[in-house]
């Protein structure tokens, strides 16, 4: 496997093989119940570190929508989805990597996914990453972001059938696990995330590692703004958000954090897109409320 450690040990009480981690929002998605040993800069000593006690991930990915036109039907969405559980399996190592893939990606059963994150504990970890359509819904009051399931619509009367962001907002808050990132391949607003400039230690300490994973954060990585039609054309022939989602994933040496992709992911793209006079934005933050 790729990515072998320079700094940090990983430990298991079986013998796995060495992986990468995943820090998701500043913090580390690893392999259940292990821990990374390192030197503390301030002390000079060598310590472990519990990071988490269980990670899961969700992957969902359509092609395919029976109430859309011809014309609306996706190509690529399934296979980027496909890569990117591929990469969580063979590079991070997940306790659980769950996928739904077209008509398997119903509302009803998306929903029941994300209710089934209840049962995780405080010192877990979960990802969650959506390729499809997504829907803004302009009003009086603001836009309406959605992420559009096998069975939605994109009807204005119809927006019931599809999963607005604050619906996704609120599966997430009774989840006991500590972090949750989710990465959205779809066109909507962000309107519900708080952006902000991301700095990140390009090569945390244990010190820093263990101040940041203790705090309770959900986050989005969503492909583009309001407006803006996310390419497909990309690396490795996915779209362009997924293509580079997925070489910041396979080229980290050791760990790569959701704040770095949060900083890098989105120069990447936007670079990409204007270089086919294509406009594309992600946009990285925390869900508000």
């Amino acid at each position: 496997y790729k990515g072998i450690w320079k700094i940090l040990i990983l430990h298991s009480i079986s013998s796995f093989p060495i992986y990468k981690f995943l820090l998701i929002i500043f913090f580390s998605f690893c392999l259940a119940g292990l821990k990374i040993k390192s030197v503390d800069q301030l002390t000079g000593n060598e310590e472990e570190l519990q990071l988490y006690e269980n990670t899961y991930s969700l992957i969902i990915g359509i092609d395919n929508y029976p109430n859309l036109g011809f014309n609306q039907q996706l190509q690529y969405a399934v296979s980027d989805a496909k890569a990117v559980a591929q990469s969580m399996r063979e590079n991070f190592q997940f306790n659980d990597v769950i996928t739904l893939y077209n008509e398997q990606a119903t509302k009803t059963n998306v929903q029941r996914e994300l209710s089934n994150f209840r049962k995780t504990n405080k010192e877990d970890g979960v990802f969650i990453f959506f390729a499809g359509h997504g829907y803004t819904e302009s009003t009086r009051d603001g836009d309406l972001g959605y992420i559009i399931p096998n069975d939605g619509s994109m009807n204005e009367i119809e927006m019931y059938k599809n999963i607005s962001m604050n619906e996704l907002k609120d599966f997430l808050k009774p989840i006991s696990a500590k972090h949750v990132f989710v990465v959205v391949d779809a066109c909507y607003s962000g309107t519900l995330l708080t952006t902000r400039g991301v700095q990140e230690k390009p090569e945390p300490d244990l010190g820093y590692l263990r101040e940041i994973t203790r705090g309770r954060v959900r986050q989005v990585l969503t492909a583009g703004g309001k407006g803006q039609q996310v390419l497909d054309g990309g690396p490795g022939g996915h779209s362009v958000f997924t293509g580079y989602f997925l070489q910041f994933l396979e080229n980290a040496s050791n760990y790569i954090t959701a704040s770095q992709l949060g900083y890098k992911l989105p120069e990447e793209v936007f670079k990409a897109a204007r270089d086919r006079n294509h406009n594309q934005s992600p946009v990285f933050g925390n869900l508000l409320g």
